[in-house]
């Protein structure tokens, strides 16, 4: 059963409302709302996305930075679901619905865990999405594979692949996947996520100085 959160604790609502009300599924979007309210540890709200400085752009850093590394993501999953997954081939804004939701889903909780499930001795940094995985099935699910239904299916591995190649455990890494659809989706997350790490002001600033 997940903690009852204090009445003055941070909550998904208010700091992901605008990307909440991407997810189309409104019994998906409480759920995924439900997880991190439940069970998102106290360093999520306040963590800097990199503790090192040595990665994501200054946005992401400093307090809250973890949270504004998050609403990137999901906005470039959701850019990357527009893209890559069109309604019918003439749809120039209307997406998959499955795919919009699934991406964006995953993005909300994929750092959840960054330094480790505070539940769970011994679990770190190098397999977050890992461990957000595992919580997944056992929060929602009960530990019962049997019972993930499709869409928590694709959530669930996008989470656990994020990574991509720098994924501690090469199962959990998108390329080891052996069904295509979901090889490809969770390969689109990590592009997404992966983008949204990359140092664009550092390096615009210094193409800056070049010219």
């Amino acid at each position: 059963m997940s903690a009852t959160a204090a009445p003055d604790a941070p909550t998904a609502q208010q700091h992901f409302s605008a990307e909440l009300g991407w997810i189309t599924d409104e019994e998906l979007r409480g759920q995924v709302s439900g997880f991190i309210d439940g069970h998102a540890p106290d360093y999520f709200w306040t963590r800097p996305a990199s503790k090192s400085g040595r990665f994501h752009p200054d946005v992401s850093r400093g307090n809250g930075g973890l949270i504004r590394h998050t609403k990137l993501v999901a906005r470039a999953a959701r850019e990357v679901a527009r893209a890559y997954y069109p309604l019918t081939p003439n749809s120039n804004n209307d997406v998959i619905p499955f795919y919009n939701d699934t991406l964006i889903s995953a993005a909300l909780m994929h750092d959840m865990f960054k330094d480790g499930d505070p539940t769970v001795p011994g679990t770190t940094y190098k397999m977050h999405g890992k461990h957000v995985m595992d919580r997944i099935g056992r929060e929602l699910f009960e530990g019962r594979s049997d019972a993930v239904t499709n869409e928590w299916r694709y959530i669930m591995f996008m989470v656990a692949t994020h990574m991509g190649r720098w994924t501690e455990q090469h199962p959990f890494r998108p390329s080891s996947l052996t069904d295509p659809d979901l090889r490809r989706a969770c390969e689109m997350f990590t592009v997404a996520d992966y983008t949204a790490s990359w140092q664009w002001d550092q390096w615009y600033a210094a193409m800056a100085v070049a010219s």
